[in-house]
Formats: structure tokens, C-alpha cells, sequence
């Protein structure tokens, strides 16, 4: 089992409230901006045909639990594609993933954690193996 010193944890806890905040920010963005509070316009709009909106693919996240994963397609909605590696059930000290969780976690457009070394024994491995350039 991997041993984290405490500054490897905290470094691990901002990279999380990192990509976190970068999913707030991508949901944020994918708003419609509508705003409920605006007064009703007492004037009509003028007449023109409206832009034809090209919707936008949803977010890939992939997370490591099925929490994580909740939390996300709670928060994101419509604009998120969630998967959970660790199966429901599963435990997450034990779990072992597999090549096809090394694909899905390389597909990702944002991989997330809950951290408390939960994962450590096999998520370093596997964004090691999904890396697509191993030197970073």
C-alpha cells in the first residue's frame, strides 16, 4: 500500500477541489444564462429568426465512486456524463481496475476522486497506465 505523507494529502485534497471547481466552472459555462429573477419584458422581442444552438456534448467525467459519481450527475445534470469505476458495493480498498477503466479514465474529460486514500492503492497506477504521455 502506498504511504501518502501529509502535504502528499493536502496537495491531493486541492487537486480535487481543482477539478471540482473546473466542473462548476464547464456546468457553469453550459448554462443557458437564463436568469428566473429578470423582470418580464413588457415589450415584444423583434421579430427574427432565432440562432439554431448546436447543443453541446455532455462532460465525461469518470469517478472512482458511486458517491462521487452521484454527486457530479446531481450537480451537472444533462450537461454530464458520469461514470463510477468502483462497482456498487465494491470495496474500494480491494478494487483492482481493468483495462477497460484504464480506456474509460483516458476518455475522460475530467476524472474524480473523494480521496482519503480511499483509492491510493490502485488509482495511481491506473491514471499512470491511462497517461497519454507518461512523462507528465
Amino acid at each position: 500500500m502506498l504511504g501518502l505523507h501529509t502535504s502528499d494529502r493536502v496537495l491531493s485534497l486541492g487537486k480535487t477541489a481543482l477539478l471540482a471547481l473546473a466542473l462548476l466552472l464547464a456546468v457553469t459555462a453550459c448554462s443557458d444564462g437564463a436568469d428566473s429573477d429578470a423582470a418580464p419584458q413588457t415589450e415584444a422581442p423583434p421579430t427574427q429568426t432565432p440562432p439554431t444552438e448546436t447543443p453541446a456534448e455532455p462532460i465525461n467525467v469518470v469517478t472512482t465512486t458511486n458517491i462521487v459519481a452521484d454527486w457530479v450527475e446531481n450537480i451537472g445534470g444533462e450537461h454530464v456524463e458520469v461514470f463510477s469505476l468502483l462497482p456498487v458495493g465494491a470495496d474500494p480498498h480491494t478494487f483492482q481496475p481493468g483495462a477497460r477503466d484504464v480506456a474509460r479514465v483516458a476518455d475522460a474529460d475530467l476524472v474524480l476522486t473523494i480521496g482519503l486514500g480511499l483509492e491510493e492503492s490502485w488509482l495511481k497506477e491506473l491514471l499512470q497506465n491511462a497517461a497519454r504521455d507518461p512523462l507528465t
